[in-house]
């Protein structure tokens, strides 16, 4: 495929309004069949009034509660369950799955993915409310405070945090103990600190939202460390192999850890001088961590919130009817409004898996 102009632009993932969708499926379709050749849905039947556990080729645990499905909003009566479950652990099965790491364009580090159904017959069914799953995602990263976050339906390729999520406690040893609900790990402690006071000779002790059944066992938290909320919700998974949390809904969950930079900037994107839609990712280096556009302004594309000097590798794929095309290259983003020209060569799709292959 030859380009009559070159193309000045970079991270693209749709350029304009009006394309063929047909095309756009097409693409998606492509980097799916590629991924489930080598790392296909995995299915399970279970009984829905007991609690099971199953485990994913991966490595993922998932324990469900007994009775833990409703349908259509009612209790359900039917004993056999079907599950479906999707792990996706590196770089190239984000891409594949055509799933990236950002919340409204903010920057996450994951620690892995899935994308989990139940089915009863051909109804789908949800969780009933107050009943999550706990879930031990497989630690890729040695990181802090990991967080629950869904697939959000508002912007393409969005996550946001399961905000109906409470799944921790605190005990705080004073005069007294307290035992108190803490949401989200290491967030709520700053105002626990504020209403009970707490100071550098008191501890904080996290357990489940059990205490008394002590899933996690017993941590201290030293609020006299230099950075004492580094890493807090992280204390009670630190000597184990996975990182543990829970979630409220079913469908794309995401583990994650939300990286907070201050040196930031931000990246203006030139149109295309094609109607072929791409497909961009920013796949960054020091972290576990993949971007794509979704913000656009006057035939241009944004990226925000990219951390200055960030060592990135941009893969950019076209399809034209069934012909594939792709551009990769290496970069160090360390100027605002940077715009970088990339070049696009054809390939086959066998050959697609192997580049992508090469950025886990």
């Amino acid at each position: 495929m030859k380009f009559s102009i070159p193309f000045i632009a970079v991270l693209i993932i749709v350029i304009g309004c009006n394309f063929d969708e047909e095309v756009e499926r097409s693409l998606e379709d492509t980097l799916l069949e590629i991924s489930e050749k080598q790392n296909s849905t995995q299915e399970f039947t279970i009984l829905s009034n007991r609690d099971t556990v199953i485990i994913g080729k991966l490595g993922t645990k998932i324990f469900f509660e007994s009775n833990s499905f409703e349908k259509n909003g009612a209790e359900l009566t039917e004993k056999e369950i079907e599950i479906t479950l999707k792990e996706v652990y590196t770089n190239s099965e984000t891409i594949l799955n055509g799933l990236s790491t950002t919340s409204r364009g903010n920057l996450l580090e994951t620690s892995g993915m899935i994308n989990l159904e139940a089915k009863s017959g051909d109804q789908v069914l949800s969780l009933r409310k107050g009943v999550p799953l706990k879930i031990q995602f497989k630690k890729i990263s040695d990181l802090g405070s990991m967080r629950t976050y869904l697939r959000s339906d508002d912007i393409k390729n969005n996550w946001a945090l399961d905000t109906a999520n409470i799944y921790d406690t605190i005990r705080i040893i004073k005069s007294t103990q307290i035992i108190v609900e803490l949401a989200y790990g290491a967030d709520s402690i700053i105002n626990y600190q504020e209403e009970f006071g707490i100071v550098g000779n008191d501890t904080i002790l996290l357990g489940s939202n059990k205490p008394e059944e002590a899933i996690y066992g017993d941590e201290v938290y030293d609020s006299t460390a230099n950075n004492p909320l580094s890493g807090i919700g992280s204390l009670p998974n630190s000597q184990l192999p996975y990182y543990e949390i829970n979630s409220t809904k079913l469908g794309w969950i995401n583990c994650d850890y939300f990286i907070d930079s201050i040196d930031n900037i931000k990246i203006l994107i030139s149109p295309l001088d094609s109607l072929l839609p791409a497909t961009t990712y920013l796949v960054f280096k020091e972290f576990n961590s993949i971007m794509s556009s979704w913000e656009f302004k006057e035939n241009a594309q944004i990226f925000r919130n990219i951390p200055r000097d960030s060592e990135v590798t941009i893969l950019s794929l076209v399809s034209d009817n069934n012909n594939l095309f792709y551009s990769l290259s290496n970069h160090r983003l360390d100027k605002e409004d940077e715009i970088i020209k990339i070049e696009y060569k054809e390939t086959t799709a066998e050959n697609l898996v192997k580049i992508i292959r090469t950025l886990d």
